[in-house]
Parts: structure tokens; sequence; C-alpha cells
């Protein structure tokens, strides 16, 4: 028993209607396949490249971008950190300042209320800045910001409820307050700031070994884990796929 012209052609259309379902979903996971910028860390959902990957391969307020071979995080403040490393598992991101002066990037910001992000297990402290004109280090208690300071002058920054003898008050004019800022800036280094996020929670899709993405609902908050596909399996779809649709 033969097919009817009729059958031969819902069979074509249903075929088509297949391989352009396989040619959109290998080259949706090439969109929002993992990246990097140079030799810096994987980015992956939650994070996107933000001038390169479309919207639905991250969530919002985890844009990246590449500064050169250096990955930028794109806060909505006016300062850009460079990103260290991401614990996709612990959900932290390292972030540092490459002119290094990161309180003084700090200084430009007014907390992270606007960010998906916040201070990770750290202390935070309340600081006064003082302009001094001359220091002598063994008289005083606190940090001095080579990198605030300047000719004939140096920032001394200190904690906020410090005694008053500890503040060399003849030589120093107090400039400010600052709240609310994480202790390890005043590390031996201080050259790290961590920050980390509870929004999306893909820790259990990580500790599994599988991806995490955006449901395909309409929702915009909502995620799902998913097994990643293998490199070969992407690839695979799409040539499959645009082959048999252009003969």
């Amino acid at each position: 028993m033969g097919f009817s012209s009729e059958s031969a052609i819902s069979w074509s259309y249903t075929l088509l209607l297949l391989l352009g379902l396989l040619v959109e979903i290998g080259a949706s996971q090439n969109q929002c396949k993992e990246s990097r910028c140079g030799n810096g860390p994987a980015i992956r959902f939650p994070f996107r490249l933000k001038d390169s990957q479309p919207n639905q391969c991250g969530y919002p307020g985890f844009e990246l971008s590449c500064r050169g071979k250096r990955t930028v995080l794109e806060l909505p403040i006016p300062v850009k950190f460079h990103v260290k490393s991401i614990d996709y598992k612990s959900q932290v991101v390292k972030l540092y300042d490459p002119n290094d002066c990161l309180f003084g990037e700090l200084l430009k910001i007014n907390g992270l209320s606007v960010s998906p992000f916040g201070f990770y297990q750290d202390p935070q402290r309340d600081y006064t800045l003082f302009n001094c004109s001359v220091l002598d280090r063994s008289t005083f208690q606190g940090m001095i910001f080579p990198c605030l300071s300047g000719p004939g002058y140096q920032v001394l920054v200190v904690r906020s409820d410090s005694p008053v003898e500890d503040v060399p008050l003849a030589s120093c004019t107090k400039m400010y307050n600052i709240s609310s800022v994480p202790y390890v800036i005043f590390a031996v280094d201080g050259k790290y700031l961590y920050l980390n996020w509870t929004e999306p929670d893909c820790t259990r899709c990580e500790l599994m070994g599988n991806g995490c993405r955006l449901k395909n609902n309409g929702s915009k908050s909502q995620t799902e884990c998913f097994v990643l596909p293998k490199p070969s399996q992407t690839k695979k779809f799409v040539a499959i796929g645009e082959f048999l649709l252009e003969h």
C-alpha cells in the first residue's frame, strides 16, 4: 500500500518542522554555550556576555563583558570591577580593581542594593577618612591608601569607633564617614572583593554536574536544571538539520 500525495506532503511538512526544531535547538545551545574572555573564568548561566549573547542566556543583573582578555562585571553602579574567578557551586564571584585601588572604587558606590549581589561572609565596618599632611606611622592606628593620596598629603582610614587618641588630630582633617565596608579590604593585600548571590539558586544543578537555565514557561525568574549536551551532539544537531533542509 503506497503513500498518497497528501500523506507525502504531510510527512514532508512534519519532517521540515522537526528538522527546523533541531537546528533551532542546536543554534540556541551554541548561543548560550560556555564562553570566556581570554584565559578568564568560565562564563555560563546565570552570567552572560552582554554584547554577544541574548538575554535568555543569563539572569537579569548578571551581565559580563570582555575588555581585551579581561572579564568585567557590568553592575548598575559607576564602577567596573574585573572578575578574577567565579565559583558557581558556592555562588561567589571574586573581583578586583585593575588600578589596584579597590577601596577607592568602593567609595564611589552606595552599597549594593541596586545589584543582585551582596558582600560574602565578611564583617562590615564603618570607617572615617582623614586628610593628613604629615604622619608618623608609629603614632596612629589605621590604614594609609597611596592610591587616594597625593603630593603633600596622605589619606588615612580608621574605624569610626576607634578611640580618639588613635587619630593624629594635630596633622589631620576629617573628610567624611563611609559605612558598611567589608573588612577584607583592609587585609594584608586587600586586592580582592568577594560578592555572592542567592537568586537564582543553581547550586543543586552545579553539584550534580548539570546546567542551569531559565524555565521556558514565560517566567523571568524560575530556573531549572538540565543535562548538558556533549559538544559533538550539539554540532551534530546543527549539521544534520542544516544539511537536510538544504537538500
